[in-house]
Parts: C-alpha cells; structure tokens; sequence
C-alpha cells in the first residue's frame, strides 16, 4: 500500500510538471494557478496573468522559427511544479543565436 501511495503521489507531481499540450505548438500551461501560487492569492495575481500573456504572445509570434531541440530545452520545468512563459520567453532569447547560427552559411573546399 505504501509502494502505491508514494507511486501515485510521484505520478501526480509528474502531471502537474508537465506542459497540457505539446501536439498544437506552443505548450499550454495553468497560467492562472501559477499566477496565484506566485501572488500568494494577492493583487499581483492579475500583474502575474498580464506578464504571461504578453509573454505568451511574444512565444507563439516566434515559436516555429526555433528546431525542435531547442524548443524542448525551454520546455523544461523551470522551477516547482508550474512553468512560467516569462521563463520559456526568456530561454528561447539565449537560444536564439543558437538558432541562428544554425541557418549561416559554411566555407566548403
């Protein structure tokens, strides 16, 4: 019994770290239960909510310029067990000379 719990209770932190949706593109994440997590319930709840959409915004006009790799590397929980588009924004801007240089030209004998 004690074997299940702690199974079932490692498999529920797990869902809950996990983006909702890759299939469509950009991940979805509860924004709303982050925000309140990160204001303690408080008045910077709708601060919280309006930074992740100007972040999600930013992410979705961008998205599908970036490989798949990269992609998945900003994906990645980034800290407890919601993740943040501010955070995923911010990653895929250090990826992106990554990606750009991926795309440049190389000398060839």
């Amino acid at each position: 019994m004690r074997r299940f719990v702690l199974l079932f209770a490692i498999s529920a932190a797990f869902a809950i770290a996990v983006p909702v949706s890759h299939a469509e593109g950009v991940p979805h994440y509860e924004i709303d239960k982050w925000c309140r997590l990160r204001a303690h319930g408080g008045p910077g709840t709708n601060l919280c909510v309006r930074e992740e959409q100007e972040a999600y915004d930013s992410v979705k006009s961008i998205w599908n310029r970036f490989d798949p790799d990269l992609r998945a590397k900003c994906v990645q929980p980034i800290r407890g067990p919601y993740q943040s588009y501010v955070g995923m924004l911010n990653c895929l801007n250090e990826m992106a000379p990554i990606q750009e240089s991926r795309g440049r030209a190389h000398f060839h004998y």
